[in-house]
Parts: structure tokens; C-alpha cells; sequence
């Protein structure tokens, strides 16, 4: 192992030791939480695991002619309602799932 391999695996030994939820894809086609990890097999296949991703809230506003409008929060969706759009949904709470 040199040094680039240990940067890119130290990360997610880190996050396991202090708690984080790893996932693990053997095709890369869908990722599974892993409550045991083998360090041996993170340094030989290392693009098989990785840090969980948070899941993303967003706020969207769709108009009436559906074109909807995407915001990081909901007082953001609510704003540009009040501003000049009419929508006939406000505001209504996504939270994105797990790729």
C-alpha cells in the first residue's frame, strides 16, 4: 500500500470506527449497509465501500402548468411563493432516497 491508497481508504475506516454507516456494492449497481467490514478486503477492493450518504431534503413548488421549483428550505419555497408565482402546491417536502 502507498500513500494515495491509505488517503483513499482512511476515510471510511475512520467513519466505521467512530460509528458512521458504511455501504457496500460488489457491482457497483446498488449499495447495502455493512455492519462488519473486513479491513483487508476495503484496501484491496476499496471502490466497493463508502460512507453512507445523508439524505437530502428539498422543497418544491409547482405551478399549475406543472413546472415545479426546486429549494434547500422550506422557508425558500415559501419566499418565492409570496413573491409573484401561483402555485397550486407549496412547498411540499422531498426527501431524496438512497442511490
Amino acid at each position: 500500500m502507498n500513500k494515495e491508497e491509505a488517503k483513499e481508504i482512511l476515510p471510511i475506516i475512520q467513519a466505521f470506527a467512530s460509528g458512521t454507516v458504511i455501504q457496500y456494492s460488489p457491482s457497483q449497481k446498488g449499495w447495502a449497509d455493512k455492519e462488519i467490514i473486513n479491513p483487508t478486503n476495503v484496501v484491496i477492493n476499496p471502490d466497493h465501500y463508502r460512507i453512507k450518504p445523508e439524505r437530502e431534503e428539498i422543497w418544491v413548488n409547482q405551478q399549475e402548468n406543472r413546472i415545479a421549483y426546486a429549494y434547500a428550505c422550506e422557508q425558500d419555497a415559501k419566499d418565492d411563493e409570496l413573491d409573484q408565482y401561483s402555485y397550486k402546491y407549496i412547498a411540499k417536502r422531498f426527501v431524496a432516497a438512497d442511490e
